[in-house]
């Protein structure tokens, strides 16, 4: 049947108003890129299965000290307010410190089943849970993911940092200082960026957008422990996380690298008689499991 003029004006304007309603949700479902690296896509959050609401925020069910809390051999609990002068006010960070040689961590990765953290607790029995990496949009992960010894996907080429774990060692490191080699033996790796702390607190350079989210974040302090790190009531900017972590020296951090945020910042924590539930507000493909010695 054909179509009269009018009608095909009025079939054009409609597609073209359709398509501009979608041009804000695609502008913002991915970070730019930092012009001195390969343009790939970067989500802003994770992407929940089209038939998965998205769960609902809780607040955390413990009491959390602002000094380090020790919940087990190896493991310490802390929370800290940032400072956030775009919101005249703090965001709060919930601060977990391992020692890796007493507390072990575990990358867990299914692709084909993204779970919730209670789920992959059920599946995992990890006593802690939090977020991993980026991942695409049919939940395959961003950057290198190495499980129990097995490598998934291929690393980011110099840009970016990782955490690796190998035996009862685990290091966070820039990928432009320690790039990654296919020769290491690793047993667990994640990867993530931007970098946020060159190796010594140095604050990395970076490009990418203004946009706030909640962020999950790890690094590596000057004795060695690793630091996992949730902003969970607040969203704050890449650059601000930056530059709390590099003008916190009572961290001690030395080198620090963002993970997936915003919808996929989650940790749930069942240890000492403590209970902690961030739930992210998607299904997650990969999860960090924390193992205190028992």
């Amino acid at each position: 049947m054909k179509l009269l003029p009018g009608y095909r004006i009025a079939l054009l304007a409609t597609l073209l108003a359709l398509l501009a309603c979608n041009m804000p949700a695609l502008a913002g479902s991915t970070e730019a890129e930092p012009s001195s690296q390969p343009t790939e896509p970067l989500p802003a959050t994770a992407l929940p299965l089209p038939t998965l609401p998205p769960l609902e925020p809780g607040p955390p069910t413990a009491t959390v000290s602002a000094e380090w809390q020790v919940l087990a051999p190896g493991l310490a609990i802390r929370e800290v307010q940032m400072p956030v002068a775009r919101l005249n006010g703090d965001a709060e960070v919930l601060l977990l410190r391992i020692d890796p040689s007493q507390v072990s961590t575990r990358v867990h990765y299914d692709p084909a089943r993204p779970a919730t953290l209670d789920e992959w607790q059920s599946r995992t029995d990890a006593p802690i849970l939090i977020n991993g990496g980026f991942f695409l949009p049919d939940n395959t992960a961003m950057g290198l993911l190495i499980a129990d010894g097995t490598r998934y996907t291929p690393s980011y080429d110099r840009f970016g940092g990782m955490l690796s774990v190998s035996g009862a060692t685990a290091e966070v490191r820039s990928l432009s200082e320690f790039p990654y080699y296919p020769s290491e033996s690793l047993d667990q790796a994640v990867q993530g960026r931007p970098l946020y702390l060159y190796s010594g607190r140095v604050p990395a350079d970076f490009d990418f957008n203004q946009d706030a989210a909640r962020r999950t974040a790890v690094a590596q302090d000057t004795d060695g422990h690793i630091i996992f790190m949730v902003v969970y009531n607040q969203a704050v900017t890449l650059y601000e996380m930056r530059d709390w972590l590099a003008d916190t020296p009572e961290l001690e951090l030395w080198t620090a690298v963002n993970l997936d945020g915003g919808a996929s910042t989650g940790l749930l924590m069942d240890v000492s008689d403590t209970r902690i539930n961030l739930p992210a507000w998607s299904r997650l493909p990969i999860v960090l499991g924390l193992y205190p010695e028992e």
